[in-house]
């Protein structure tokens, strides 16, 4: 968990610091309404990298112990969850209330995603605290890295996120490609 935050909050603040170079890097010229809109979107859903990445975190807790479904106690209801289905519940609620409602456009849709990230890591550690799993995480102040297990994790992870990293490297060059037809072509 600890390893996850700080990667995580290191790339969220690099996505953050960067992000005018590296959208003008991926799309080159765009016009100028559409860049603007993009470097929103990309700065607050940049701020969504530690939740969606803790929310990874305690999903493969789940799956270590064997249970990539579990059932929680919510608010007096006991729900089968899938946390995909409450993602993108929250994400489409989020999306009508801050695109149709509040005219918000891009800013909304982003603000949609960060939301529905921090609701699914809050979810997924929520039920992490409750007893009867064979992972529990309860003090999170008392975590300290272990140096030796952090790199057992890593050279399994790192080698899987580099091959999904592929995988994602060629859906962003389509994009880029796309995006220089020009708006009106897409």
């Amino acid at each position: 968990v600890l390893t996850v935050v700080v990667i995580s909050s290191v790339i969220m603040i690099i996505g953050v610091g960067f992000r005018k170079p590296l959208l003008h890097l991926i799309f080159g010229s765009v016009e100028e309404a559409v860049m603007t809109n993009a470097q929103m979107y990309f700065l607050i859903t940049a701020l969504s990298y530690p939740f969606i990445a803790l929310f990874q975190a305690g999903a493969a807790f789940y799956r270590a112990c064997g249970n990539s479904k579990f059932t929680i106690i919510l608010i007096t209801t006991t729900m089968t969850m899938k946390t995909a289905l409450i993602a993108n519940v929250a994400n489409i609620v989020g999306n009508t209330l801050f695109i149709f409602v509040l005219q918000m456009g891009a800013a909304g849709a982003a603000i949609s995603t960060l939301i529905s990230r921090a609701l699914c890591a809050f979810v997924v550690f929520y039920a992490l605290r409750k007893p009867g799993y064979a992972i529990q995480l309860k003090n999170y102040f008392s975590i300290r890295p272990d140096l030796n297990l952090i790199v057992k994790i890593l050279a399994i992870g790192v080698p899987s996120g580099i091959e999904n990293g592929m995988f994602q490297f060629g859906k962003l060059a389509i994009q880029s490609t796309v995006s220089s037809l020009g708006t009106a072509a897409i």
